[in-house]
C-alpha cells in the first residue's frame, strides 16, 4: 500500500492520529470537509471539496476515485477483477489522476479479511499498472 488511512467517513484529529501510529512510515489519506487544521502535517493527502493548506495534496474534483474493494462487505473481491475496473477508468480518463482505493468501512471488518481485500486492491492496481505500461511500450 502507499497510504494509510483510518477508514472512518469523516477523519478526526483522533482518527487521523491512529492511522498515522498504525502505520507511520507512510503517508496518511484524510477525508475532511474542513482541513485546515492539517497545516504542518506532514505527509497528507486529503480529500476535500475545500480549499486545503500548503504542502498538503488534496485529492479533488479533477482526480477519480473507483472503487478497488468495497469497505462494507467480507466478500474479498478477486484480483483481476479490480485491475479490469482500474484499466477500464484509466482508459476512460486521465490515468496519472486515478486513485484505486477501498470505500469505507475496513475497520469494521475482522482482520484477516480486511488484508486479504488490501492485498486484492495492490494486486489489482498492480496489475493495471503493468498492463498500463506494456500498452504503451507496445505502441
Amino acid at each position: 500500500m502507499d497510504v494509510t488511512a483510518s477508514g472512518a467517513e469523516e477523519d478526526t484529529p483522533e482518527t487521523l492520529a491512529a492511522a498515522r501510529a498504525a502505520a507511520p512510515h507512510l503517508p496518511l489519506k484524510a477525508r475532511m470537509v474542513d482541513a485546515a487544521g492539517l497545516a504542518g502535517v506532514e505527509r497528507v493527502i486529503v480529500e476535500t471539496a475545500g480549499e486545503v493548506p500548503a504542502g498538503v495534496y488534496r485529492l479533488g474534483d479533477d482526480d477519480v476515485a473507483i472503487e478497488g474493494v468495497d469497505g462494507a462487505s467480507e466478500e474479498v473481491e478477486d484480483v483481476m477483477d479490480v485491475a479490469r475496473r482500474t484499466l477500464d477508468a484509466a482508459r476512460a480518463g486521465i490515468p496519472s489522476g486515478l486513485w484505486v482505493v477501498a470505500t469505507p468501512g475496513l475497520d469494521l471488518l475482522p482482520a484477516d479479511v480486511a488484508e486479504a481485500k488490501l492485498v486484492a486492491l495492490a494486486e489489482g492496481a498492480r496489475q493495471a499498472r503493468l498492463y498500463l505500461a506494456k500498452e504503451q511500450f507496445d505502441t
